[in-house]
């Protein structure tokens, strides 16, 4: 999908805008627990953009669903956590899906071969997906525990990475900045 690419530090404020779109339901089923507007703000400006990766799905502009890969160890990390977000209007198009596996390739290319993905046992989209990209899922607690297995990099993996960034910048550059011309007027006359 050429509407996902990584978010940048300057893209903070489309990020918290996603999240607090959210309704009650969606925000329990993203945080585990209910969040009110101050804590999506907070939760947005402690993230950490040189340590975390976060992956963005666009449409027409707006932020509508994210991934997010954090790492859970030292300097060269070796484990990491995966949170999925995609507002119920854009769910069940395969965003989420795409959003796990671009974020999965890119946690591999960094060197990380373990991914776990916590959510809630009725979060069975979630679990449904993981699955599909080759999670091993138990359940404890209320909780759905989901971990993936990552090969080392290849030459290819990082192409596949690199190609989908550059498709997904070049996409976004010329929806800014390549004027789109006026209707003719023998068109709006037809």
């Amino acid at each position: 999908m050429e509407g996902i690419r990584r978010l940048w530090p300057t893209e903070r404020a489309q990020l918290r805008d996603l999240l607090l779109r959210l309704g009650p339901d969606e925000r329990h089923e993203r945080f585990g627990n209910p969040r009110s507007d101050a804590a999506i703000e907070s939760y947005v400006a402690d993230l950490d953009w040189h340590r975390e990766l976060v992956l963005g799905f666009f449409e027409d502009g707006l932020l509508r669903g994210m991934a997010q890969l954090v790492p859970l160890d030292g300097l060269w990390p070796r484990e990491a956590e995966l949170a999925v977000t995609v507002e119920p209007a854009w769910q069940s198009r395969g965003i989420g899906t795409e959003l796990t596996r671009r974020t999965l390739l890119a946690a591999r290319n960094l060197g990380i071969t373990r991914v776990v993905s916590v959510c809630l046992m009725d979060n069975l989209r979630m679990q449904h997906i993981v699955r599909r990209l080759g999670a091993r899922v138990t359940w404890a607690e209320g909780e759905a525990d989901a971990v993936i297995t990552l090969p080392p990099p290849t030459p290819f993996t990082l192409w596949d990475e690199l190609a989908a960034e550059s498709q997904a910048g070049l996409a976004e550059l010329t929806r800014r900045y390549v004027p789109v011309p006026p209707p003719s007027a023998g068109a709006a006359a037809g």
